[in-house]
């Protein structure tokens, strides 16, 4: 399938179901990712994330919560990704439209006290540069529209709690 997939997407409704096809294997890439599927960390998470996908909150980066992760990091549950700009307060952690000045970063992961992953930033326009020449012109319209969103377990290694929170969005 490819990035073509993408390409033919023509809507924000259209990017949430192949980000969810992502997760769940079924669809082979995702622009910007590296990789044919989710790292294995990951695996518990599927469900989670291909529900927020389907209830409008396209997810471009998560991790679950662990206190011995990939490289012997620790871990905080986050998720980040897109959704419309009215959707943003019901998820709860942080949000920016286009032109919002950033908050400081939170370290989501770290090794021996050193933050290896940051997030709670505004990371919008990077996340978006990921899209542009593989979407769409309609589907990449309201991309930019969208709001982007961060949201993280405040407690190192706890794993269910942050995926119980989202269930909200989607339940």
């Amino acid at each position: 399938m490819g990035h073509s997939s993408w390409q033919r997407a023509r809507s924000f409704a259209d990017l949430c179901e192949l980000g969810a096809r992502f997760v769940e294997g079924r669809e082979r890439s995702f622009p910007g990712w590296g990789a044919p599927r989710l790292d294995a960390e990951s695996a518990p998470l599927v469900p989670a994330l291909a529900a927020l996908n389907r209830a409008g909150y396209l997810t471009l980066a998560s991790q679950p919560g662990t206190l011995r992760g990939v490289d012997g990091c620790e871990q905080r549950a986050f998720a980040s990704g897109f959704c419309r700009a009215a959707d943003a307060r019901a998820l709860g952690g942080r949000s920016y439209l286009r032109g919002e000045r950033s908050r400081a970063a939170v370290a989501v992961s770290r090794k021996a006290g050193r933050a290896r992953v940051l997030a709670g930033h505004n990371a919008r326009e990077e996340e978006l540069e990921i899209f542009r020449g593989v979407l769409g012109a309609s589907a990449l319209a309201e991309l930019e529209r969208c709001a982007y969103w961060s949201i993280w377990d405040p407690v190192w290694g706890r794993e269910e709690w942050l995926w119980a929170k989202l269930a909200r969005v989607w339940s």
